[in-house]
């Protein structure tokens, strides 16, 4: 997000710190829609990964926002999810997990976050992204 912001980076890095992802990739999208345009390949290419990083969060969300119970055997565990909503009052959810699903998901994320990596670093070899120095000034990869 951080990088599509020329000047003052680091209050773009306070500010994203404390939104949530979703804010995140609102703003993500916003800005590279100001800076690249609709058609740009980067810009659709972007739009697919914000797309695939969304998808990730939910499941992400779905293991850590819940509590977890002893499986059925030594290869699942149960994952135990208590919501209360307005049309359905209180609700119970059990899902049964098994040790590949959560290794897959953590196969996902780190894959998914080096997808992110590698297109940043391609954006700011392009010139359309600048790079995030340690004092959050931007600079261009040969002014480093």
């Amino acid at each position: 997000m951080t990088s599509f912001i020329t000047d003052h980076q680091r209050i773009g890095k306070i500010i994203a710190a404390e939104v949530p992802f979703k804010t995140r990739r609102a703003i993500t999208i916003s800005l590279a829609l100001e800076r690249l345009g609709e058609y740009d390949q980067d810009f659709i290419a972007l739009k697919d990964l914000i797309k695939r990083s969304a998808a990730l969060e939910q499941k992400r969300n779905a293991v850590v926002h819940c509590a977890w119970l002893a499986g059925n055997s030594t290869d699942t565990a149960t994952r135990f999810k208590t919501t209360a909503r307005e049309g359905r009052g209180l609700h119970f959810q059990f899902d049964s997990v098994d040790e590949s699903q959560l290794a897959q998901l953590g196969h996902d994320l780190r894959a998914l976050s080096e997808e992110f990596l590698n297109f940043g670093v391609g954006l700011i070899q392009k010139r359309k992204a600048v790079n995030n120095n340690a004092q959050g000034t931007a600079r261009w990869p040969e002014d480093t």
